[in-house]
């Protein structure tokens, strides 16, 4: 089971991972509690990266980030 971690109440979470990965996997992201972090994290996978926000109940794709650190809506 692909288990993803969720956040309590009042609390922000984020993971990242690969861009060319199509889903969210709760094993292989990399979380982050802050965009800030979630941005680093980005950078450092030195490819396309999708940082997703995560939600209590769902999770949905937030940025596109590029190794030049472009960012781009979900929408593109």
């Amino acid at each position: 089971m692909n288990e993803i971690k969720r956040p309590t109440e009042g609390q922000r979470l984020f993971a990242v991972q690969p861009a060319s990965w199509a889903k969210l996997d709760g094993h292989g992201c990399e979380y982050a509690t802050n965009m800030n972090a979630a941005y680093r994290l980005a950078a450092e996978l030195g490819e396309d990266a999708m940082i997703w926000k995560i939600g209590t109940q769902a999770a949905m794709k937030w940025v596109r980030v590029t190794p030049d650190e472009v960012v781009y809506p979900v929408t593109n």
